[in-house]
């Protein structure tokens, strides 16, 4: 007897072209959506080609360009220059690599491991395709309030063009005054 009900073959994708790559049954030519079309053109927030110096590639996202510490987490919250979106904290605080960095606090009110993995991942990207990183050493700790895990790139990208001109005077004037963590009377270890 056969069921009503066919399950769809497990090497199936949500995409014809991640279908093909992961070597599935989908063919990038039985799409019909074409992601390379000219009519599609980018918005304008996000960057055309590779950025450099980043491990990977465009989708690199090497340690150099990561808050890791918990001590540089900490010093940012306690000393950070703060930016509010509806369903973002951003945190600026200088620092001394002179490189623009991103720190990401997801915590459990946001979702699940799932749904908080997911926010950390749209988070990345966007800071990955952003076309107007911040000058000089500057690390932006971003902290996701209840609610953006269920936000999509575009949905987030827009929250960041809202707020992205106040970011960018703040950390014009952490530049501008070279604050370090000695001068805050933090300690710099």
């Amino acid at each position: 007897m056969v069921s009503a009900h066919a399950w769809p073959p497990l090497a199936a994708a949500r995409s014809c072209r991640t279908a093909a790559q992961r070597g599935g049954i989908a063919s990038p030519s039985l799409c019909t959506r074409s992601d390379t079309s000219s009519d599609a053109a980018p918005g304008p927030i996000l960057k055309s080609g590779p950025i450099r110096g980043l491990k990977g590639g465009r989708f690199g996202f090497s340690k150099a360009r990561r808050v890791r510490l918990r001590r540089e987490y900490q010093r940012a919250q306690k000393t950070g220059l703060r930016v509010h979106a509806p369903h973002f904290v951003f945190v600026l605080m200088g620092n001394e690599t002179g490189v623009f960095r991103l720190g990401l606090v997801v915590s459990r009110k946001v979702g699940c491991a799932v749904e908080r993995n997911r926010a950390k991942r749209v988070l990345r990207q966007c800071f990955r395709t952003w076309e107007r990183p911040l000058e000089g050493g500057v690390d932006l700790v971003i902290i996701a309030k209840p609610g953006a895990a269920d936000l999509d790139l575009t949905a987030t990208q827009e929250q960041w063009l809202h707020v992205w001109k106040l970011v960018e005077r703040k950390a014009a004037t952490l530049v501008a005054s070279a604050v370090t963590p000695g001068d805050l009377g933090v300690d710099p270890r």
